[in-house]
């Protein structure tokens, strides 16, 4: 049988390159050429003969100085480069993907490199290893690149910083280096305006990822780590390539956009969890509940309904809480009936059960539940699947004890121990269990809050088939999390209930929540946090530590607790018309959406009415500071910036929405705050009926100045009620469909007045809404001489 040939010609490196083909298949190109590949704003050429990455550029700006490569590491050898050393190496391009294979001589590996070319640039590698024993393998994608300055955005503790090649840094997830909540880093350049955003494939459960820019000499390196390989299966990860302009944002737009199932909660009921939190402890009383419902608290975990940690269901009719807690202190006091150290846990909760009799019942419980729902608060029951009392998971649980590379068990909180919470284990099919009972016995419970679920480090003494580290097998914690709560969703979402959780602080574990708690509030876990927050969901603290909990809040976009007393209460009162704001927000991540002063913290969000909302907030500065920037200038480019009507400033540092000049060119807004002190947000208006002060932010005592009552009607239909000011009281006020009524009146503040602010009462009720407010001035003293 003849064979009919086809010669194909390419242009490559701009020249003409002729392809010979048997039946449409490709052979190898025998010249030095590359396959280019584009990627909307990368561009990559793939060398023809080796293998190598000759060219990656982005917005047409090269960022080789070498050819990059593929490098396989087996063990604790070194990585080798993937290229003609490997058996039956070959390049090819089959519908438009650029492939690599080859074989490692000296381990047996198959290696499959697939270049794939849409959005972004995903170098696929599949690894197989052909023959006993098992191996711990890596991938490694190195760019040899120029000494520069880049800027990065690391989704961690330590977010944003710049690199210049001086010196190592790293990343990891589930990997070395500091610690990412998504598996990606964004570096960029802002002045030249090219960036990439390198990032694994998320695909549960997560395989290791490292970054890292080396010095000597310069090149960024991107890993895929700690890879199992069991003789004849297939394992298969990606590192991801994504071009975009000189900003951090669109590189997680792209990730948000290709993996949205780990962002976006379906959930309809999730803007209404928005709102502060709180953890609750038994079943309080009236007068607790309605100073929650005052503090504006949307949701409360049960929290204190366990007869220990391990066990979720009551063990009788009524019984005490947290015996494991109790035991903990009474332990350490004398007392001659106190069990010894190695009695049973059935013996020591008897002595427990003495010394504190029993205080709760599911009667009890299912009361609360109804008295939170008459004051509009939803409910969750607590869960915890990964610790429990020691004393009962030895008698009853043993064998599903975490233990680390010692073998020794991990100690928990007080007298509990971790466990890994597969849900084919014993202790796995308990919880399960568990689970699905406690939606019996509390079937007006809104859902749950899952405890302690944040944990991803690895078991040794069980076996996840995919986990592997320095050779030893381990089964990954955030694996055995992932799947028990995927279960026990979908037990929960079959009854109309939703889940909650404590942290956590990683993209794969977050997959199955509607909402998360940063429970220790400080900037560095609120910061990992909002990552997973860029989708719409809720986020909390139950932080109550001073004003640096509400400034991280402010800063972050998560919500507060209630507070303990009248100094907090009352900051919280005044941070409360931001958070309110919060509600379904979502990150906006298109390039250069904004531009804050030095320092500043912050961020910008789109809301579900579509109005944006920035924050800028300066983290060490209280609002009874008396310090302030003057002109305090914001940049905001938004695609529909056209659509906007108005600009308002609403802060805990001065009460009351107030009008601010806004000064568009084109795309982009111009913003100035006249006194920025703690916190400033800006709500750019195209939507909404908006009631605010148009006056300057200060007086002076001794003095007067003049001030404008204004009510905005962006909507599409006519707003009448009435109002009232110190000027005029209760008169009728109409305002047309995207029309306003302004009206102004003169402020004083006395003489000898010594307070900060200087307050103006203002009540309206439009179209049966109140718009109830006290509008603030800056009370200076006459000798000040930066008045605005």
């Amino acid at each position: 049988m003849i064979r009919t040939r086809t010669l194909l010609a390419f242009i490559l490196f701009g020249q003409m390159i002729w392809v010979t083909c048997t039946h449409g298949h490709e052979e190898t190109i025998q010249q030095d050429a590359s396959f280019v590949l584009h990627a909307d704003n990368l561009t990559a050429k793939i060398s023809a003969s080796d293998g190598r990455i000759t060219s990656l550029a982005v917005h047409g700006r090269e960022l080789l100085v070498n050819p990059g490569e593929m490098r396989i590491q087996v063990g604790k050898d070194a990585p080798v480069s993937f290229g003609k050393n490997f058996e039956n190496f070959a390049v090819t391009q089959q519908e438009g993907i650029v492939i690599a294979e080859g074989r490692d001589a000296k381990s047996g590996i198959a290696v499959r490199v697939e270049w794939i070319a849409e959005r972004d640039l995903q170098c696929r590698v599949k690894l197989i290893n052909s023959k006993e024993p098992r191996l711990e393998a890596a991938v490694v994608l190195h760019l040899p690149c120029n000494q520069q300055k880049l800027r990065i955005l690391a989704p961690a503790g330590d977010d944003h910083m710049t690199v210049d090649f001086s010196q190592p840094l790293g990343f990891g997830f589930r990997g070395r280096g500091r610690g990412l909540v998504i598996p990606a880093v964004s570096f960029y350049h802002p002045e030249k305006d090219w960036g990439i955003t390198c990032f694994a494939d998320l695909k549960l459960p997560t395989r290791g990822f490292e970054l890292k820019f080396g010095d000597k000499p310069p090149s960024i390196t991107a890993s895929r780590v700690h890879l199992r390989l069991e003789p004849g299966k297939p394992v298969t990860v990606s590192i991801v390539l994504f071009g975009h302009k000189g900003d951090w944002r669109p590189g997680l737009g792209r990730i948000l956009e290709r993996y949205p199932e780990f962002f976006v909660v379906a959930d309809h009921r999730i803007p209404q969890l928005h709102g502060a939190f709180v953890c609750s402890g038994g079943t309080p009383s009236e007068h607790t509940i309605a100073s929650w419902k005052r503090q504006h608290v949307q949701t409360v975990e049960i929290h204190c309904t366990l007869p220990f940690y391990g066990r979720h269901l009551p063990l009788s009719e009524r019984w005490t809480v947290f015996a494991d807690d109790r035991w903990h202190r009474l332990r350490e006091k004398p007392d001659p009936e106190k069990p010894t150290e190695d009695a049973s846990w059935k013996v020591i909760h008897a002595y427990v059960t003495r010394k504190h009799p029993p205080n709760i019942s599911v009667a009890e419980i299912n009361a609360y539940i109804r008295r939170l729902h008459d004051k509009g608060i939803y409910a969750l029951m607590y869960f915890n699947p990964t610790e429990a009392w020691k004393p009962w998971a030895l008698e009853n649980y043993a064998s599903d004890l975490v233990r680390k590379a010692d073998g020794k068990c991990v100690p928990v909180w007080h007298e509990s121990c971790l466990m890994c919470p597969d849900p084919d284990s014993p202790w796995g099919k308990n919880l399960l269990a568990e689970f699905e009972k406690m939606m019996d016995l509390y079937p007006e419970a809104d859902g749950f809050f899952f405890d302690q679920s944040c944990y991803d480090m690895l078991d040794y003494a069980h076996d996840d088939g995919l986990s592997i580290q320095n050779g030893r097998t381990a089964y990954r914690m955030g694996w055995a999390i992932n799947q028990i709560s995927e279960r026990c969703r979908k037990m929960a979402k079959a009854r109309g209930k939703f889940m909650w959780w404590n942290g956590p602080y990683n993209i794969d574990i977050a997959r199955f929540a509607e909402g998360m708690m940063a429970e220790a509030g400080n900037e560095s876990q609120v910061r990992r946090i909002q990552y997973l927050t860029i989708g719409g969901r809720a986020s909390c603290t139950l932080s109550r530590k001073d004003e640096s909990t509400l400034r991280n809040c402010a800063a972050y976009g998560i919500y507060p607790t209630s507070m303990h007393n009248d100094e907090m209460r009352r900051l919280a009162a005044r941070y409360w018309p931001v958070f309110e704001m919060f509600r379904g927000k979502r990150w906006v991540l298109t390039a250069h959406a904004l531009q804050l002063p030095d320092g500043a913290r912050g961020n910008i969000y789109r809301l579900p009415d579509g109005n944006v909302l920035v924050v800028t907030a300066s983290m060490d500065r209280s609002i009874d500071s008396g310090l302030f920037d003057s002109d305090s200038r914001l940049t905001v480019r938004l695609p529909d910036a056209e659509q906007f009507r108005a600009a308002y400033f609403i802060s805990p540092d001065l009460l009351g929405k107030r009008r601010l000049p806004l000064q568009r060119d084109g795309k982009t807004f111009h913003i100035s705050i006249p006194r920025h002190c703690s916190v400033s947000t800006i709500l750019l208006a195209k939507a909404g009926v908006h009631v605010a002060l148009d006056a300057p932010f200060n007086i002076v005592a001794e003095r007067s100045v003049e001030a404008a009552a204004v009510v905005d009607n962006w909507t599409n239909k006519t707003v009448a009620g009435r109002w009232t000011l110190p000027a005029w009281k209760d008169e009728p006020i109409q305002v047309a469909p995207g029309a306003s009524v302004r009206r102004t009146f003169r402020v004083e503040a006395s003489v000898g007045y010594q307070d900060m602010r200087k307050a103006v009462a203002w009540n309206a009720r439009l179209d049966d809404k109140d718009y109830n407010s006290n509008f603030e001035f800056y009370a200076d003293k006459p000798s000040k001489v930066n008045s605005q």
